[in-house]
């Protein structure tokens, strides 16, 4: 396989290009700064330099390609730096040149894999995707995002299943039912002016105490019952007083008429008497 050398000069850089005459692949690079200095060499392989071509590149250079002369990585590989690529990317950073940074996903606070970004630890709580980018769905939280939030839960953090409660509940996760307390999160107070303090726990409402309701119903009831027979006697009386009366009333008149027929005739016979004396 021949070489061909392509050298170009550039305000006094030299640059020497190795290109083997089939492929076209690019074998090494060497620049230098010293004018007028040419070097027409190159290694008829990749992933070799020295002038003999019996030394190794960096594993990490990208392409298997380093300088002929100095071992330096024309580029380096994914998730590597440094001349001569043997530095990883530092703690959070990963990718090509080192220039994407981790998400802060990774479970126990660790960081993604300095090549491929990924957590190598899994996903923290309330995370899931490839890169654990993704929060988890609503209605889910936890490790790989595998527990349901309570059905009380207004809303539900993804990484720990803390909830802002629904009208009526209170707690961690929205289990505890208000006491003497009502709306979202129990946030308001019962009436002092409701009985023991005790309202809906939804709404507010005042609720009744039952045995004091069923009390005051009997007490009611009675009540009633004593009126109505209260009301019914004395309509009794007033009928019995109006039935009497008449009954005296209409006896005083048959009296009254009878001693009148009995005096009109008793006067009759008397003039009859007086007439036959004074025959």
């Amino acid at each position: 396989m021949d070489l061909i050398y392509v050298i170009h000069y550039l305000a006094g850089l030299s640059l020497a290009y190795a290109f083997d005459d089939l492929s076209h692949n690019k074998f090494a690079t060497q620049s230098h700064t010293y004018i007028g200095t040419i070097y027409e060499a190159g290694c008829n392989s990749s992933g070799v330099f020295g002038i003999d071509c019996d030394r190794s590149c960096p594993t990490n250079c990208k392409d298997n390609m380093c300088d002929v002369e100095n071992r330096s990585c024309v580029g380096c590989k994914t998730g590597w730096t440094g001349t001569s690529c043997d530095t990883e990317c530092m703690d959070g950073w990963y990718g090509v040149n080192c220039s994407q940074k981790c998400l802060e996903q990774c479970r126990d606070n660790s960081t993604c894999n300095h090549v491929t970004g990924l957590c190598d630890k899994r996903c923290d709580a309330g995370w899931t995707g490839t890169l654990c980018e993704k929060a988890c769905q609503s209605g889910y939280y936890g490790e790989n995002c595998s527990m349901p939030c309570s059905p009380n839960c207004k809303t539900c953090r993804n990484t720990d299943g803390l909830c802002s409660c629904k009208a009526g509940w209170m707690g961690h996760n929205c289990s505890i039912e208000c006491t003497q307390s009502y709306g979202e999160n129990c946030q308001y107070s019962c009436s002092l002016h409701c009985i023991n303090q005790t309202c809906d726990r939804f709404n507010g409402n005042c609720l009744c105490d039952c045995k004091l309701d069923r009390m005051q119903d009997v007490q009611t009831n009675e009540v009633a019952s004593s009126t109505f027979w209260i009301v019914a006697f004395c309509i009794s009386l007033v009928i019995n007083i109006i039935f009497i009366s008449a009954s005296l009333i209409s006896r005083r008149k048959t009296f009254r008429h009878q001693k009148y027929t009995t005096d009109l005739t008793n006067g009759s016979q008397n003039v009859l008497k007086l007439r036959t004396c004074a025959i």
